[in-house]
């Protein structure tokens, strides 16, 4: 079966939400009073338990497609699979939140009046990086992380062929 990263990840979506409803509904299901319309406990259990497996089977064959697909992160041969990409994003975006939360870094600590100083000698720590730096660093940084967010959307729309994947978890 032909499948996108896109498919992947709707289809986990479906499945997660089913398993949610069930979980959501499993609590007041076990006591009821004659005539009410409640569900089945064993029932949504047995919803909740099939759209688990549905979850760790899609995941699995997702985690086979990010590592099947391939990204050019700078021409030539330096390509990554779409899992390392994935990884990588979240510390790039890390990454430029620090660096914009250095710009504005005044020094001072808010909790207390102390500054950046040693009391001893009246020595002051001085700024290592300009609020200016600070920004331009955030900037490369943001675009490492766009240019990363761009190659995934790109890569989750290669269709790839997976095996022993069965079609009924994509309805």
């Amino acid at each position: 079966m032909k499948v996108t990263g896109i498919q992947l990840r709707e289809a986990i979506k479906r499945w997660e939400l089913r398993s949610a409803t069930a979980a959501s509904q499993f609590d007041g299901s076990i006591w009821a009073f004659d005539g009410d319309e409640t569900p089945d406990p064993r029932a949504l259990a047995d919803e909740y338990r099939t759209s688990q497996e549905a979850v760790a089977r899609i995941q699995t064959a997702q985690a086979r497609y990010n590592m099947l697909v391939t990204l050019d992160v700078g021409g030539g041969d330096s390509k990554i699979s779409l899992c390392e990409a994935v990884k990588r994003l979240g510390g790039a975006g890390r990454l430029e939140k620090m660096w914009r939360s250095a710009a504005g870094n005044t020094g001072r600590d808010r909790y207390s009046l102390r500054e950046n100083m040693r009391s001893k000698d009246n020595e002051y720590a001085k700024r290592r990086a300009t609020p200016a730096e600070c920004v331009a660093l955030a900037n490369e940084a943001s675009k490492v992380a766009s240019k990363l967010r761009t190659m995934i959307a790109l890569g989750n729309t290669a269709e790839v062929e997976m095996e022993n994947l069965d079609p009924a978890l994509f309805e």
